[in-house]
């Protein structure tokens, strides 16, 4: 996330909260990368590690949220508080 496009500062520290958890969590392991679709011309893929599913993981442990296609993005903004 660029901190640009955060709605506000609670998002940006969750967005950073997230990302340095999955650092930790893929520092120096090997994972899988299974291509799922494409979105703007950009593939999505699932990253899978230990044979487990990385945002599955991340929402276990309270750093991310489910955002389903089509779907208005989560109010983090509000979690956050």
């Amino acid at each position: 996330m660029h901190r640009d496009q955060a709605k506000c500062a609670g998002e940006t520290v969750l967005g950073l909260g997230a990302k340095d958890r999955a650092t930790a969590l893929l520092a120096g392991r090997e994972v899988t990368f299974r291509r799922v679709d494409r979105s703007y011309n950009r593939t999505v893929a699932t990253v899978v590690l230990d044979g487990h599913d990385l945002g599955t993981e991340l929402v276990r442990i309270g750093v991310a949220a489910w955002w389903p296609r089509g779907r208005p993005k989560p109010d983090c903004c509000r979690r956050a508080a």
